[in-house]
């Protein structure tokens, strides 16, 4: 756990196994919301009262070696996923201030629905880019699954 949360892990992508130009911070829930995500039918309200219990139940944070292609594509990708939700929540709260304007209450409602797409597209696509990871549960171990061949290598021949 100690090598994987300070960073002390060969320069070798943990994603292609290239060799990696940055050490990027990645957090990681491992804990579910619950019943949650019942908020989600509450609408923008709802939307926005999800957003912040998500944010505060934080989760583990490593430090992984990647290259700053594999790193700026992971942050655009987080970065899509709030401003999608937020958008989604903005645009949808002034669609329904504004119900008097049908026309332009019926383009504040499209903004909604297309930031709630990005956001929702962004949160699909994000798992399947970022490594996997397991912490065992005394919460000292973490396992990177699917790790490239070089990085194993890289990190069984280093043990630091």
């Amino acid at each position: 756990m100690k090598r994987a949360t300070s960073g002390d892990l060969p320069m070798i992508s943990a994603l292609s196994g290239d060799a990696a130009d940055e050490l990027t911070q990645l957090t990681y829930r491992l804990e579910g919301l619950g019943v949650a995500w019942v908020l989600l039918l509450l609408g923008p309200p709802g939307w926005f009262v999800l957003a912040l219990i998500a944010r505060a139940k934080g989760g583990t944070t490593v430090r992984l070696p990647l290259t700053t292609k594999e790193a700026r594509r992971l942050a655009w990708l987080a970065d899509a996923r709030m401003r999608g939700a937020w958008g989604a929540v903005g645009f949808g709260a002034v669609a329904l201030a504004i119900r008097g304007a049908p026309h332009l209450s019926l383009i504040f409602g499209l903004g909604a629905l297309l930031c709630l797409i990005i956001a929702v597209y962004a949160t699909v696509v994000l798992p399947w880019q970022r490594p996997s990871i397991h912490v065992d549960q005394a919460g000292t171990r973490v396992t990177l699954l699917a790790a490239p061949n070089r990085f194993r290598q890289a990190v069984t021949q280093n043990p630091g």
